[in-house]
């Protein structure tokens, strides 16, 4: 479902599923405190996680080059996400603890609040996401073959679609070769819009 999901809304709103989910059950929490609505933002966050989120952050990296891309998901990986679960843990002894002493409701609403900056930071990367994949299209340096994820964002394929139809013969065929690679794609319809297209390069494409 995951790779369905991805292809359908792309990137950005594949990160976006994850804070709103959780922050949907929080308020569902405030609403009604126990052990059931608790138990279900716990079910939320660790399902959606390693799948929805999961795949969305790995294809982040997807416009970087192999060096940088390695270097930085190393750098999350074991720095930033560990630093940022022990600083949960130091909050919420903060939060529960001391003069505060928040009960489930109070952590819930603090919840919902960093939901609402998760999902604001989603949409900023979806930006940035885009904005560095058509800049590597104009580089002609985006490989898929170096992704370990093997779905097809639906941003990328529409900048590749884009890319193709463009005035730029060399950049319109390497999109076009770029999207006969992409997993799942129907590259006909494509082809038969850009038959009578007046670049050779992309003639020859298409009649390949």
């Amino acid at each position: 479902m995951t790779a369905a999901v991805v292809r359908r809304f792309g990137v950005g709103y594949t990160l976006q599923i994850a804070p709103v989910c959780v922050g949907l059950s929080s308020i569902a929490t405030v609403l009604a405190p126990g052990v059931l609505s608790g138990s279900i933002v716990r079910l939320t966050e660790a399902s959606t996680r390693y799948t929805l989120n999961r795949t969305g952050m790995e294809l982040l990296y997807m416009p970087l080059s192999g060096e940088l891309r390695n270097r930085v998901k190393a750098f999350i990986d074991i720095s930033v996400d560990r630093l940022s679960r022990g600083l949960g843990g130091v909050l919420l002894l903060l939060l529960t603890g001391g003069m505060m002493h928040l009960g489930i409701r109070g952590l819930s609403l603090v919840v919902i609040a960093f939901c609402a900056v998760w999902a604001m930071f989603s949409t900023m990367a979806r930006n940035e996401y885009v904005a560095s994949v058509h800049r590597r299209l104009e580089s002609r340096r985006v490989d898929l073959h170096m992704e370990r994820i093997t779905v097809s964002d639906v941003h990328t394929i529409r900048l590749l679609e884009e890319t193709a139809a463009g005035e730029n013969p060399r950049q319109a065929a390497y999109a076009i070769g770029m999207l006969a690679e992409a997993p799942g794609y129907d590259l006909l319809p494509l082809l038969l819009a850009l038959a009578h297209s007046s670049l050779r390069e992309v003639q020859g494409k298409s009649t390949n």
